[in-house]
């Protein structure tokens, strides 16, 4: 099983911009891209304005890791590569990986950087949020 939650608001940058709402807008266009030409259709992703801010969400279930699931995790990435002042987390849990199969992965995304850390909230997900299989 694999399974992904998470979102992220898009920022061009961490600091003043010049031409801040034309680079915004073309960050955005190309995430929409991504989103429609990488995600699978059955999976939840959504990218829209919410008061004058850009905001994304993401969430799947799948039987194992998949194309669709690295393509997340690569919107992550390129979104902190080219809106480097956009901030986000990714919550994964993938049983194949046998020695975090019991423990969810938390994708940071803050300051141009996309990383994995221990997760100390859901994890260890037996018996944190389920029972002994």
């Amino acid at each position: 099983m694999f399974e992904y939650h998470g979102w992220m608001c898009i920022v061009v940058a961490p600091y003043d911009v010049e031409d801040e709402d034309e680079k915004l807008h073309q960050i955005v266009n190309y995430i929409r891209e991504l989103i429609d030409r990488t995600l699978p259709k059955h999976h939840i992703a959504h990218l829209k304005p919410i008061n004058g801010e850009y905001m994304a969400c993401f969430a799947g279930f799948m039987n194992h890791r998949t194309p669709g699931a690295e393509a997340v995790i690569n919107i992550f990435r390129e979104v902190a590569q080219k809106a480097p002042g956009s901030y986000g987390l990714l919550y994964i849990w993938d049983e194949s990986v046998r020695e975090l199969n019991n423990e969810f992965q938390v994708g940071r995304l803050a300051r141009g950087n996309f990383e994995f850390l221990k997760d100390q909230y859901l994890s260890p997900r037996i018996p944190t949020i389920e029972d002994e299989w």
